[in-house]
């Protein structure tokens, strides 16, 4: 039902697969809903202690037993190890597709209108 979930920390791919990705979303929800989230998106208003233990989290689970809150707490603000939509969001935006249902579960409009209610 799901696909795999690709994270990139320290210039090494971690690679969650499709049956664990639903345990990995209940992990994260421990930490950060989904409605936490798009508010966060919303709002502007970021949780960066949030934002950070859960995409510790997150990678720990894909593999990277290594990572510390203070590197990923870092790299938010320096931009390392993000996307060119900027450190903060890109790891929002990233946490919010893990935990959103896939798209093949509803039917086209029912998605569009989903993905417009997180956003």
């Amino acid at each position: 039902m799901f696909k795999e979930i690709k994270l990139t920390w320290g210039g090494k791919d971690h690679i969650v697969p499709p049956d664990r990705v639903l345990r990995l979303i209940g992990v994260l929800e421990e930490i950060v809903t989904s409605p936490e989230l798009a508010l966060m998106y919303e709002s502007g208003r970021i949780k960066f202690r949030k934002i950070t233990i859960a995409y510790c989290e997150a990678l720990r689970f894909a593999g990277a037993r290594d990572v510390k809150e203070d590197e990923v707490f870092a790299a938010l603000y320096r931009g390392e190890e993000t996307d060119r939509i900027g450190p903060v969001m890109g790891r929002l935006m990233e946490l919010m597709t893990i935990m959103s249902p896939p798209n093949h579960l509803f039917d086209k409009d029912e998605a569009d209108a989903r993905i417009r209610r997180l956003c």
